[in-house]
């Protein structure tokens, strides 16, 4: 029997740089999403179960209520039940933190 895929194994992508904060972390980098909006991706269920973690690339993490970086790397996974909220970062925007 022939398995038919709903979706391509590759996808095109859309890299979306981000802020995130936690309970106690300020997050900025760069997901990759499947085209559409943010919430469409944010709000979407894979094959039988929303995907726990949300791949991050270029991350910064820094204190919540300051620009003290605590450290970066190249990729981050983080639990999607640990985002208090995530909105999208223009090139030019800037985020203060006071």
């Amino acid at each position: 029997m022939v398995e038919i895929r709903k979706y391509p194994i590759k996808s095109k992508k859309v890299n979306l740089k981000v802020v995130i904060f936690t309970s106690d972390t300020k997050i900025i980098g760069t997901i990759h999403i499947p085209g559409g909006r943010l919430t469409d991706f944010l709000n979407s269920k894979g094959s039988s179960e929303v995907e726990l973690f949300i791949p991050i690339t270029d991350a910064s993490i820094y204190e919540k209520n300051s620009d003290n970086m605590l450290y970066f790397t190249k990729f981050l996974s983080i639990n999607r039940e640990q985002i208090m909220f995530i909105f999208p970062l223009d090139d030019d925007s800037e985020v203060a933190v006071e």
